[in-house]
């Protein structure tokens, strides 16, 4: 049954990612990471949904739990805390 399964998901996916590419959505640029000061996992979107970018290489947001302020870099792959900002 394993064998049957596996070229099928191969073939899934790789048509998912080819048609991926061909609209222009990219799934790619989402960061994930825990907030240094409470532990609650957040999600920033780098990239760019139907030619509507998100407009640079660092997102600034707040925690969804806490509130304190983070700042994605998607070149870097890091989250730091803004500058003059305390955990």
């Amino acid at each position: 049954m394993v064998l049957l399964n596996v070229p099928a998901t191969v073939v899934a996916l790789g048509l998912f990612f080819f048609l991926d590419d061909l609209t222009g959505f990219e799934i790619t640029y989402v960061l994930e990471g825990l907030c240094p000061n409470c532990g609650t996992e957040n999600v920033s979107f780098f990239g760019t949904i139907l030619s509507i970018s998100n407009g640079g290489t660092t997102n600034t947001l707040k925690c969804s739990n806490c509130g304190t302020p983070l700042e994605y870099n998607s070149k870097t792959r890091l989250i730091t805390l803004p500058e003059g900002t305390q955990a």
